[in-house]
């Protein structure tokens, strides 16, 4: 699992245990964008608990408890919490008002009919139903709303000040090339084409590697290559809600190995510019392993042999300078 994955997954549990706690620092070790991102997540974890409202029922359970009409050991333990909350959250605080008002209505109006004493307490709680029927989450709904559009602003922000450019960019976008379907005629690649188009890496490449089994010998047989390097490319791609971008590091050397085995095999000299293509996605499998220099190096033989992707093989040479 990729690192800065693997830190995201334990940042995302509320309670770590110790050996957990060690395998975080031992994963962020002195890497000062971990070290922010780490950071960042405990401030927005900060950020989303102190904007967090009472429930409905803890506010009914506690009216009712400052008015003995409740003994609700759960609850007392958490008194302190909701006094501290009250007297800081405004939004809390009136429904409170609104609510302790109401039951006062009531409790008035059974004082006036002399009857609060004789009446079992069961008859009163069901005031419980009429407190919360009052207030449901739907109140809440817009608060929650724009906190989360702020949490992910700020993680949108961090992620793009923690990640390169240059290694955003190494993502592929579904570019699978597919035009060059007719380069090969077998069941097999066309079946790979049609599971790629349902995103199904796993049987595209299942059905490539039968290609190549039964036709290792085929002057083509190099697009079946080509196609199965960027499914792997594809497939090691991954991220958190669309950010922080990482690449599984297992699936990119198979794909890196597939487009050498291309390039290899594509040697007639009459498919050159699919073979500057697969120098471009090398570059993009170098980016996605922090290798800048062998992504330049490819880059340039796509820029020198005015290949297809030559703009966008500048483009990212430019952004690695």
């Amino acid at each position: 699992m990729d690192r800065k994955l693997k830190i995201l997954e334990l940042l995302e549990k509320k309670n770590l245990s110790e050996q957990e706690t060690n395998e975080l620092e031992r994963l962020v070790g002195n890497d000062s964008d971990l070290q922010n991102l780490v950071s960042t997540y405990s401030i927005l974890g900060d950020v989303v608990n102190h904007s967090s409202h009472l429930t409905e029922e803890e506010i009914s359970e506690y009216i009712l408890y400052k008015n003995s009409l409740a003994e609700d050991t759960a609850l007392i333990h958490r008194i302190p919490f909701i006094e501290n909350h009250l007297r800081k959250c405004s939004v809390c605080s009136e429904i409170f008002k609104d609510l302790n008002n109401e039951f006062t209505e009531i409790d008035n109006y059974l004082a006036e009919k002399s009857t609060i004493e004789t009446q079992p307490q069961a008859e009163i709680y069901p005031l419980r139903g009429s407190l919360q029927k009052k207030y449901k989450a739907p109140r809440y709904a817009f608060t929650s709303v724009i906190i989360l559009g702020l949490v992910y602003i700020v993680l949108y922000f961090t992620s793009a000040l923690t990640t390169p450019s240059y290694y955003k960019n190494a993502e592929l976008v579904n570019e699978y090339e597919t035009s060059i379907s007719r380069g090969r005629a077998t069941e097999n690649f066309r079946n790979s084409l049609s599971a790629l188009e349902e995103n199904d890496y796993d049987k595209a490449i299942a059905y490539l590697k039968k290609d190549i089994e039964q036709n290792p010998d085929d002057e083509t047989i190099f697009y079946s290559y080509y196609i199965i390097g960027l499914t792997y490319l594809r497939a090691a791609e991954h991220n958190f809600l669309g950010l922080f971008p990482g690449y599984n590091e297992e699936q990119v050397m198979k794909g890196k190995e597939y487009l050498e085995e291309s390039v290899t095999k594509n040697n007639s000299g009459r498919f050159i510019n699919i073979k500057l293509n697969t120098y471009f996605y090398l570059a993009k499998a170098c980016l996605m392993q922090n290798d800048k220099k062998s992504a330049e190096r490819y880059l340039s033989m796509v820029i020198d042999g005015k290949g297809s992707r030559m703009q966008d093989a500048r483009k990212l040479l430019d952004d690695l300078e």
